[in-house]
């Protein structure tokens, strides 16, 4: 599953929303649970904040993690 894919869903839950149907869910479900919202709006953030593959790691150089040569040394 594709991360937006995932934030779409959790998005929508936290909002209260069947992300499947798009109906309101009742007031006594458990996604209307004031807990359980905050929490759904919590992962929503955390997910939306989290850096790209691409930004994750920094470059580094080619012969990074090699040991060094004699010269080097």
């Amino acid at each position: 599953m594709e991360e937006a894919r995932a934030i779409a869903i959790v998005s929508a839950l936290a909002n209260g929303v069947n992300p499947s149907t798009g109906e309101i869910f009742p007031g006594d479900s458990p996604y209307q649970s004031a807990d359980v919202v905050r929490a759904l709006f919590l992962v929503t953030r955390l997910l939306e904040a989290r850096p790209t593959k691409a930004r994750e790691r920094p470059a580094t150089p080619g012969n990074a993690g090699k040991p060094w040569t004699a010269d080097e040394d």
